[in-house]
């Protein structure tokens, strides 16, 4: 918690209690208090009696009773935000926190799309694609392989970077070729299924040299911006509308 000074805490227990008790009970707040939890709600920094939290957009500057979000300014009442900072001043204490430590370091949709719209027309279509393909976080990427000099421009502009996971980058390959390399690793029996080929040869043979195409990059949006994946899109969807709606949204 890092708050030790007994007249600082009370102060911030005492403005928490303002606040009551059975507010906390209400389901739209027990809302707040479980969003409060995630790693994406840690704090960028907290001081005696207040902290800083980034937004999509901007920073919020939070204090026990008050925040500049717009979850506040509508309904008066704690926001994730408050309850984030009540739980790091050691004032309403829960369980299923998750920190992050890089939160200071993720970008704003404002710092991003500069830099998206900088790119040529055609890479520009493309990043919209990837952004889809890899979803908010990467949750549903699995890489995305591109030729090795379309890769180093988006690599110069940190708009993508390498997948270093390779249960993501074996799913790239040919079965006949990962079975082929195991073949040099092992006399065992191999299985047949791609799936179950893939499977045993990162069990059994974690530090493998994958055998992807020399000439191709498999990147995915790097943690700083991964989580404006939606908004990146929405706004290259604007600009360039798909084919497909229903394939964007």
């Amino acid at each position: 918690m890092g708050i030790t000074n007994d007249s600082v805490f009370e102060k911030n227990q005492n403005d928490w209690l303002e606040w009551g008790i059975d507010i906390h009970n209400n389901p739209e707040q027990v809302k707040r208090i479980n969003n409060s939890k995630s790693k994406d709600t840690t704090p960028v920094s907290v001081s005696e009696h207040s902290g800083v939290f980034h937004g999509s957009k901007k920073d919020y500057s939070t204090t026990l009773l008050t925040c500049s979000c717009r979850d506040f300014a509508i309904r008066k009442k704690p926001c994730k935000h408050m309850y984030r900072l009540a739980y790091e001043l050691g004032v309403y204490m829960f369980d299923g926190v998750i920190s992050d430590a890089s939160v200071s370091e993720k970008k704003r949709i404002d710092d991003v799309m500069p830099i998206v719209f900088s790119l040529s027309d055609d890479l520009q279509i493309l990043y919209r694609d990837i952004c889809y393909s890899c979803g908010n976080d990467n949750k549903t990427s699995k890489g995305y392989m591109l030729d090795a000099d379309i890769a180093k421009i988006f690599m110069d502009k940190h708009l993508l970077c390498p997948v270093t996971d390779k249960a993501k980058l074996i799913t790239h390959c040919y079965v006949n070729d990962v079975r082929n390399v195991l073949k040099t690793l092992t006399d065992d029996k191999l299985p047949r299924k791609g799936s179950e080929l893939f499977d045993y040869a990162l069990s059994n043979f974690p530090n493998i040299v994958l055998p992807l195409p020399s000439d191709k990059a498999c990147l995915e949006l790097p943690s700083e911006i991964s989580h404006l994946t939606m908004s990146i899109r929405k706004r290259l969807y604007d600009k360039f509308p798909a084919d497909n709606n229903d394939f964007y949204f």
